[in-house]
């Protein structure tokens, strides 16, 4: 259980994720979503709390906790713990996002990379990626809101 008794919600997604997990993640061990948490953590600090970014960043911070429990069940529970005490406010949107983020992460490809699993990203976003802030930016919502070639003509010059 999460223990979080406001958001019962959340317990059913776990067990979603940790099924999606272990289909997805077949080699996925103990030490390798360890060091995904620890990218996750680093990665939330950079975004602005109030952004629907953000909140797909809590999403996956959620979400590797969640397989976290695949391998051990008191340090996914630590890791809830941690979101819990640090990222409450955010519980009531946080159900939308995780599903927005399932979405997104079952359209993908991943690979091991750097010890990690990854998602293979595209070229037209590997180009967009080394340009400016603004092209980053719009390069996540092409990512987050179902890229297409008519929203994101830029991509495909």
């Amino acid at each position: 259980m999460l223990e979080v008794e406001e958001f019962p919600e959340l317990d059913v997604k776990i067990n979603v994720i940790v099924a999606w997990h272990q289909r997805t993640f077949e080699e996925c061990d103990f030490f390798m979503q360890l060091q995904k948490w620890d990218e996750e953590l680093k990665e939330i600090k950079d975004y602005n709390v109030e952004t629907d970014d953000f909140m797909l960043e809590l999403a996956d911070l959620f979400i590797v906790a969640s397989g976290m429990r695949r391998f051990n069940r008191e340090v996914s529970q630590a890791m809830f713990k941690y979101i819990i005490k640090n990222y409450k406010p955010f519980f009531i949107k946080l159900p939308e996002f995780i599903d927005k983020k399932m979405e997104i992460n079952r359209s993908r490809t991943w690979e091991i990379k750097n010890g990690v699993y990854r998602h293979k990203i595209k070229k037209a976003f590997k180009r967009v990626l080394k340009g400016s802030t603004s092209e980053r930016k719009v390069c996540r919502v092409g990512i987050y809101q179902k890229h297409t070639k008519e929203r994101c003509k830029d991509f495909y010059k």
